[in-house]
Order: C-alpha cells, then structure tokens, then sequence
C-alpha cells in the first residue's frame, strides 16, 4: 500500500506575528481560503486511501490539527515531544508505517509547501511511486526560474531514465552569485523537500547512515511518551537530506514539470499573490495612498498606508509588525531577541 505522511511540525517563525508557537504557518490560510495543511492533504487525496494518510507534528499542535482535519483519525496523528528536523521525524514515522504494512510506499510532503498544477504534481508521484518499487529513495528537484538564495539544491548526475537523474551532489542555500550560476548551468535543480521511497529501504538507509537515530527510536516495542522525550532530547536537529539523502547511494532525482514554492516568507507572497499596479501585494482590508512595493497583512480592522514604499506590514489582533522589505528575513533572528524579554513570549 502507499501511504502519505504530513509533516506538519514546524514552526513557521519567517511568518510572524501571523505565524505563532500554537498556530504556525501550516495552520494559516495564507494562500487560499483553507489551511495550507489542508491543501497539502487536498492535493494528496484523489491517489491515496483516506486511512493511509498520516500526519506527524509536534504535541503542542495536536489539538488544532484535530480541529483542521476532524476526519483523520487520532491513531494517525504521529506525536513527537519536540521537533528534531525532518530526520528523526521521518525515522519516527517510517518504522510506525513500517510496522503496520512490511510493504509500503511512503509519500512525505511538508504541509506548507504551494504547488499549482496538481495534476501534474500527482502523475509525477505516481512515477515517484514507480521509483520506489524499484528501491530508489525518490525526491523531488525543481527547475529554477530565478536565482534563489532561499532554497537548497541538487545537482544531478547520470540519467535513470526520462526526467529521473542520480544525485551527484547537495548544495545548501547559496550566495546570490552561485544561485545565478547554479540557475545558468542547468544541471541544478530546486531541492523540494518532497520524498517517495520504501518504508523498509529508508528503514535501513538511516541504520546505515545515521545509526544513533535509529538505536533510539527503531524499538521492539513502541516507545510510552517519557522514552519518546528521552530519545529525542538525545539526538540532533538534523534533515534527512544531510543524514541520508547525500549519502545514500539509492538517491533518485524527479525532476518535477509543476509550479512549487516554499511558501518561506512574507516575500513569497508577491510571487503568488501578485501585485496591485503599485506594485503592493495585500490581504485583508486596506487604504491605501501613494504608498508603493510593500506587503501588507491585515487582520484586524483596517491598515491604512500614505506615502511609504518597500515595507512589510502585518497587522494581528495583538501585534502589529513593520519592517523594511530588505529586513525580512531578519525575522527569525528578531524572534530570537523577543524571546529573550518575559514581556514578549506571550506574543510568540
């Protein structure tokens, strides 16, 4: 059987104030009128059974996921105490699905990524399927439009077969002129995230490669709640790209035909919410008056602009956030010095 899992543990902190500890990115209907977890489970749906899809996230998300997704069993809710990056979470999950079905296939898909055409999203998971039969630990590169600094990416190597390439090699995110390169010479590829394999191979690949994640979590017995924190609160924040991916010799790159983002920041929205002739991307209620290039969210009352440019604004119900456009991704740091002040957790 193929099975989907939802990884849905993160913290969305380039999404603040929007984006909160207890309501983080994947929760938002940032770019449609549903959830971007309800998306990605929407998009997944018309190829696997409904009891096969599984989310794993964090305990303190369990709650307003069951909220999200009442039809999704409790069972198929996959807890971690505290997240560890996407490795000890697809571990976690491979041996609960491995467990249930010696056979399976595994889809995993983060729950905050934008994908357009999904028709053509789902053929090529159908020929990532295909892939796995045979072995192969399948992810999912995608063609560069423009030079990146935000995204990590693969070169391919040797053809496989049409549009499927070995790894050759992983790059993390780039300089804006190595993205420009990367993006002119062609053989460099969008790292997605997405993965398609073997329960059982990737079982085995992270006992190979990352054999102190696989002593604490591949039990006998599946671990009670204090055993599960215990073992996480022993491993490294690490991805399954860097422990398995760029070590296996079984990585298959599908070179995906679909339009994909990340969704990674307030400036994604320009990219797929579009500008007004000013060149401002809005949501919510606004006024706005020779004001030009900003982002601006607004959920409470209205956000009223004059004469201001290159700005992202978000208006909460509690907090209300500007900063420079080219101080956006400065977020996540701004959140580090928040925590520092008792005063400001309770807005995180």
């Amino acid at each position: 059987m193929v099975y989907a899992v939802i990884l849905a543990g993160g913290k969305g902190e380039r999404f603040w104030p929007s984006s909160r500890t207890k309501r983080p990115k994947q929760l938002l209907p940032l770019v449609s009128n549903k959830t971007m977890l309800e998306e990605t489970v929407d998009r997944i749906r018309p190829i696997i059974q409904p009891e096969n899809i599984l989310v794993i996230t964090t305990s303190e998300l369990r709650d307003a996921i069951r909220n999200i997704l009442p039809n999704l069993k409790h069972t198929d809710i996959l807890l971690e105490p505290f997240g560890r990056n996407t490795a000890p979470a697809i571990a976690y999950a491979a041996l609960h699905i491995y467990n249930r079905d010696k056979n399976a296939i595994m889809i995993c898909l983060p729950a905050d990524h934008y994908i357009k055409e999904s028709d053509k999203f789902l053929k090529s998971i159908k020929k990532a399927v295909s892939l796995a039969r045979k072995n192969w630990l399948v992810t999912f590169g995608i063609p560069p439009v423009r030079p990146d600094t935000g995204y990590g990416y693969i070169e391919v190597g040797e053809n496989i077969e049409e549009g499927v390439y070995k790894a050759k090699s992983f790059k993390e995110k780039p300089t804006k002129k190595r993205a420009a390169e990367f993006l002119k010479e062609k053989t460099f590829l969008w790292n997605s995230g997405m993965f398609v394999w073997k329960a059982e191979v990737i079982i085995e690949e992270i006992k190979r490669h990352v054999p102190y994640i696989s002593e604490k979590l591949f039990t006998q017995q599946p671990l009670e709640q204090n055993e599960l924190i215990e073992a996480y609160d022993s491993l490294p924040a690490i991805s399954i790209d860097y422990a398995v991916m760029e070590r296996s010799t079984k990585t298959a790159v599908l070179k995906g035909d679909f339009t994909w983002d990340d969704v990674g920041s307030w400036l994604s929205l320009e990219r797929l919410m579009g500008k007004d002739k000013n060149g401002n991307t809005i949501l919510g209620e606004t006024f706005i008056v020779d004001s030009e290039n900003c982002i601006i969210s607004n959920e409470n009352g209205i956000t009223t602009l004059l004469g201001v440019s290159n700005l992202t604004i978000v208006n909460t119900k509690d907090v209300l956030f500007i900063c420079s456009k080219s101080h956006t991704d400065r977020i996540k740091k701004f959140i580090e010095l928040m925590v520092e002040d008792e005063r400001l957790k309770k807005y995180l």
